[in-house]
């Protein structure tokens, strides 16, 4: 199968017709949904990643006022964080 990419249209070396009029368009019609599902995972991967990024920065954010708050109301004893 080749590719026209300026037409967004992939013809078959077969038949040079759409590839779903041949006997190759089965493989082709496989590849595309594998790459539909390969991408819908790396979505959600990457939607993971987010999630587990912006819990990391909140919780950092939270730790850090903590310890200023430590050391603000420690009643004469400054904590310094570690």
């Amino acid at each position: 199968m080749t590719s026209n990419y300026s037409k967004g249209v992939t013809h078959c070396s077969e038949c040079g017709c759409p590839c779903q009029n041949c006997s190759s368009s089965g493989g082709f019609a496989f590849q595309q949904e594998e790459i539909k599902k390969l991408r819908n995972l790396a979505r959600n991967q990457q939607a993971s990643i987010s999630r587990l990024e912006a819990q990391l920065q909140a919780e950092t954010e939270a730790r850090s006022k903590d310890q200023h708050r430590l050391q603000v109301s420690g009643a004469g004893v400054t904590l310094y964080p570690t």
